[in-house]
């Protein structure tokens, strides 16, 4: 609904003693009145636009200007009384009226209004004018931004009229409004400056309230700190992405910068399929296994091989990156492996009796945690690989481990439980049995714990239940049945959703807190690895139907997708500039901006 800034002008044509003259505007006519019109600048009201400084008033006759008024505000708000002479009477004249920025009357017109004015034969003539403000749209300087944490950047809005000239409007006039505490809005008239203060996401809006129009949404993404340190901290190295899941409590989200639209950046095929979901390096370096055992370390802005080493069995695990430079990554012979992450150098291993297909995490004291298909979880010494303990549970352990701050370790196992156990003793702190809470079928975690900053941690059932649980006690909270097997991981954002993917091609978000479901995507077929969230919001996931989806993490629009050659069970790696890195069975690596 247009908004109409009401001007009321009361005229009167004064009949004089009838002249011939010459206009100004067109050809000799009869002149025989005059038009008065009074005008109430006011200081609130809002009669005209705050920013006017001129109105102009043009009369015409059939088409031909006759008369051109400038009227100057007064030097306080009131009524300010003119005329416009030399009218002829007995005709219908047209009055046009344009609220001008400028007191020479010059600049795009702020409000106006043309209308048509009787003029008779004697008496008087008066009318009634309602200027409507010409601001049609608002832009902004930028519709996307990132900014890291601790920084800043300044937004600019601009008011448009329908042929898109812009429109002067008083800086008093305009207001912005943010959607997240993650940023502080310092305006300054038609000026806003967004200094970021976590990471995070955020939608910004300048509105002008003379005319009521609002400008589309800019979506900042907050990033870490220029030069911080990323997603890295304990054992970690200091990167975006440096462990299988991206951090410590293994809760899949990205601190990267800049918005991805699915584009391939860059293609690199290891020569077998990829199953393990890539980690990165404090200097962009990609790493990832392959089926044909070997470990791959790749440069991520280009894509070219930096080293490779061959395992003694297929590399299903994802390597950790360690603060002390080496790489932690589990193969098919049973081994974890630590290799020099500079050029793949080996270090130690250690074997089991099973395969370690899962992921290990590092401890802020130096400890390697990882599952065997043997049925045992392991903490080593990072630096040498000597044992420290190990637990055994009833069945193997695919699935990878979440460590919290106070160094609790969290771990799903084929016999059903998810244990917490002390990460310097391995002593069990609690242990949870689904089947003992809601008498369900027995069934297993294959996919791993994720823990939230508030201390929740999350874990996916095979049978297809999503279960949160108070991390410190192992509490129930709250399940989410969903109908379709669970192998994956959930992943925790920034704005309290957790995301898990289905079998049957389905994504799904829900409240952290609460376990209300926000939204369901479909991903067309089997969803098998976990999805990723990044700094924006982002959920992508990859999916047997040859694709990699991405979703908007508030509404689960789908915003893009990108076919692979073969099913896609790899999870993905968010780096530092929003590239997502991800495997597939066809056995390239893909790089997506």
């Amino acid at each position: 609904m247009r908004r109409l800034c009401p001007l009321l002008i009361p005229a009167a044509a004064i009949l004089a003693a009838g002249c011939g003259g010459q206009s100004t505007f067109g050809p000799p006519i009869r002149t025989t009145g005059e038009i008065r019109f009074t005008v109430d600048w006011p200081a609130t009201t809002r009669q005209l636009p705050a920013a006017t400084r001129s109105l102009l008033v043009s009369v015409e006759l059939e088409g031909e200007p006759i008369a051109q008024r400038l009227f100057l505000p007064p030097a306080e708000p009131g009524l300010t009384e003119h005329r416009i002479d030399e009218i002829p009477t007995g005709v219908t004249v047209t009055v046009d009226l344009q609220a001008k920025p400028t007191p020479d009357g010059q600049g795009v017109s702020l409000s106006a209004a043309r209308f048509e004015v009787p003029m008779p034969e004697s008496g008087e003539a008066s009318f009634q004018a309602t200027l409507e403000n010409e601001v049609r749209s608002v832009r902004l300087s930028s519709e996307a931004l990132t900014i890291p944490v601790g920084g800043s950047e300044t937004i600019t809005a601009t008011a448009r009229n329908d042929r898109d000239e812009i429109v002067l409007v008083d800086p008093g006039a305009w207001e912005w409004t943010g959607d997240s505490d993650s940023v502080r809005l310092t305006p300054d008239g038609a000026s806003v400056e967004v200094l970021a203060l976590a990471r995070g996401a955020a939608l910004i809006q300048a509105r002008d309230r003379e005319s009521n129009r609002t400008s589309e949404s800019a979506r900042i993404t907050l990033c870490p700190p220029a030069g911080g340190v990323g997603n890295g901290g304990g054992g970690l190295a200091a990167s975006p992405w440096p462990s299988f899941r991206g951090n410590a409590r293994a809760s899949g989200s990205g601190v990267g910068c800049g918005e991805t639209e699915g584009q391939i950046r860059w293609l690199f095929a290891s020569g077998a399929a990829i199953e393990s979901s890539p980690t990165i390096g404090p200097d962009g370096t990609v790493f990832f296994g392959s089926n044909n055992g070997q470990v791959f370390a790749l440069d991520g802005q280009t894509g070219d091989l930096k080293w490779k080493r061959s395992l003694g069995g297929p590399v299903k695990s994802s390597p950790a990156i360690g603060a002390n430079g080496s790489l932690y990554v589990g193969a098919g012979d049973g081994s974890l492996h630590a290799l020099d992450a500079a050029n793949g150098t080996p270090r130690w291993s250690f074997t089991t009796a099973g395969a370690v297909d899962g992921s290990p995490a590092l401890g802020a004291d130096g400890a390697v945690y990882f599952g065997s298909r043997d049925g045992r979880f392991y903490a080593l010494d990072g630096a040498d690989g000597t044992e420290r303990w190990r637990f055994q549970t009833g069945a193997a352990i695919t699935g990878s481990p979440a460590i919290s701050e106070d160094g609790t370790v969290y771990i799903g196992s084929g016999d059903g439980s998810l244990y917490a156990l002390n990460g310097a003793t391995g002593v069990q702190r609690w242990r949870f049995l689904p089947s003992d809470l809601f008498f369900t079928i027995f069934d297993s975690f294959v996919g791993g714990a994720a823990l939230s900053e508030d201390g929740l941690v999350f874990i996916g059932a095979a049978e297809g239940t999503l279960y949160a649980l108070d991390a410190a006690s192992g509490e129930f909270r709250w399940r989410q049945a969903l109908g379709e097997a669970i192998t994956g991981s959930p992943a925790v954002g920034a704005d309290g959703e957790v995301a898990i993917g289905i079998f049957r091609g389905g994504v799904f978000s829900f409240d952290a807190t609460t376990g209300v479901q926000r939204w369901r995507a479909s991903a067309n077929g089997d969803v098998q690895g976990s999805p990723s969230i990044g700094a924006d919001g982002t959920v992508t996931v990859g999916s047997h139907d040859r694709r990699i989806y991405a979703f908007d993490g508030a509404t689960g629009a789908q915003r893009w997708r990108l076919a692979t050659g073969n099913v896609v069970v790899s999870s993905p790696a968010f780096g530092s500039d929003g590239t997502v890195y991800i495997g597939s069975t066809d056995g390239i690596l893909y790089a997506v901006r």
